[in-house]
């Protein structure tokens, strides 16, 4: 007879506090996510398989209730917002770090991963490793002022406070940014200034900053442009054309539809109060896609044709595209060329980095600005981050997407 193959799967051991054990343990296992449970959490898939659970379900709903305490510890080890626990300075962010790495590291055996955890922990990682990085090149190197960052240019995407929900600034931090950027000497210009710039060697101001937006949120008329008229800031708005006046969420927004979480996008009738508010409207193609992913033929009508139909609404030149996504994956050479033989003056990638001078005008870098506490948004303008600039690279990125994809967070 053959032997029985043992399983190698990883185990978690239950030990339940007050309650009724008489219950059916299946029927309660949404329930029980919510209830004070003690744990002892055993990942190696060699040892105590004997206590693992026999039903699938139970097992199942322990591993999901182990991938949640794993998650907070990996919240408590990475949240480097307040002195404590490792120490401070940059040795405390380092093993802050070195640990949120290692308890990361052992999620790939929490198949059942909550995507709303999961984004909470990998935004934690996130700032710990800019945190980290920022700090230590701060310590040896100074940046600003340098002829080579003469403009810095900042992505956002939602600001709003609705929860899950990826690449979302919420309000109150949104405004704290703002305000951080006149307090420490930032000087926002539009992008009329950039333009000149580029084009005819017009100066900008020390420390210029532009402020752009992706994908034609209907929260940056909601809630960015009062903020933004508040503290007398001009900005950038790309749309993809295909979302506009259409309830049809954008491709990455399908996921978190189903979780009941909308993130509308504006109509066409609503440019023209953005671009009076001072929010002015470019080009971000048409269906959201990456250039990269398209045929020649496809990826010049996305370049060309949102640039005509959104000059025919707002009656004046579209002057500026912004590539999806926007990492060295997602468009090619080629296609920065395809932008210019159409007519646009500047194109914006998503890479992370400031700009000089002699950058090329339809490659331009952008810093993707996220939830950051005070201290990580002033080294990420600094140019103490910019490191982090692998992610955007072609290898980088499909790492961070197999990265995100093993998180259960990824989106298209």
């Amino acid at each position: 007879m053959r032997a029985e193959k043992k399983s190698l799967r990883p185990l978690v051991h239950r030990v339940p506090l007050n309650f009724d054990s008489g219950r059916d343990r299946v029927a309660r296992s949404r329930e029980r996510e919510e209830e004070r449970v003690t744990l002892r959490v055993d990942l190696d898939p060699v040892r105590g398989r004997e206590g693992l659970a026999d039903d699938p379900a139970v097992r199942g709903e322990n591993r999901a209730v182990a991938t949640a305490e794993l998650l907070e510890q990996l919240g408590r080890a990475l949240d480097v917002r307040e002195h404590g626990g490792h120490g401070s300075g940059r040795q405390g962010l380092h093993a802050s770090i070195v640990e949120g790495g290692r308890l990361l590291g052992r999620l790939r055996w929490a198949p059942t991963l909550r995507p709303m955890r999961a984004d909470r922990a990998k935004q934690l990682l996130k700032n710990g490793v800019y945190r980290a990085i920022g700090e230590t090149v701060s310590g040896v190197a100074t940046f600003d002022g340098a002829s080579d960052r003469t403009l810095r240019v900042l992505m956002y995407h939602k600001v709003n406070d609705l929860w899950p929900n990826p690449t979302t600034v919420p309000t109150t931090v949104f405004d704290e940014q703002m305000s951080l950027l006149g307090e420490l000497g930032y000087a926002t210009v539009s992008l009329e200034a950039v333009l000149e710039h580029y084009l005819r060697g017009a100066p900008l101001p020390p420390k210029a900053v532009l402020l752009t937006f992706d994908d034609g949120y209907r929260d940056n008329l909601e809630n960015a442009l009062p903020i933004l008229r508040r503290h007398g800031y001009p900005a950038v708005l790309f749309v993809p054309i295909g979302f506009l006046d259409d309830k049809r969420p954008l491709p990455h927004e399908e996921s978190l539809r189903l979780l009941g979480i909308r993130n509308e996008t504006v109509d066409w009738d609503e440019l023209a109060e953005l671009e009076t508010g001072g929010i002015r409207i470019e080009s971000h193609g048409i269906g959201h896609k990456p250039l990269s992913e398209l045929e020649p033929a496809e990826a010049t009508r996305e370049i060309a044709l949102s640039k005509l139909r959104l000059e025919e609404r707002l009656g004046r030149e579209v002057e500026a595209f912004a590539f999806v996504k926007g990492s060295l994956a997602d468009y090619r050479p080629e296609h920065a060329s395809l932008v210019q033989q159409a007519g646009y003056k500047l194109a914006f990638t998503s890479v992370s980095g400031a700009n000089a001078p002699s950058s090329d005008r339809f490659r331009l870098r952008r810093y993707n600005v996220e939830p950051y506490p005070a201290r990580t948004f002033e080294l990420v303008l600094a140019g103490a981050c910019d490191l982090i600039a692998v992610k955007d690279t072609v290898t980088g990125t499909h790492v961070r997407r197999a990265f995100n994809a093993a998180l259960g967070t990824a989106s298209r």
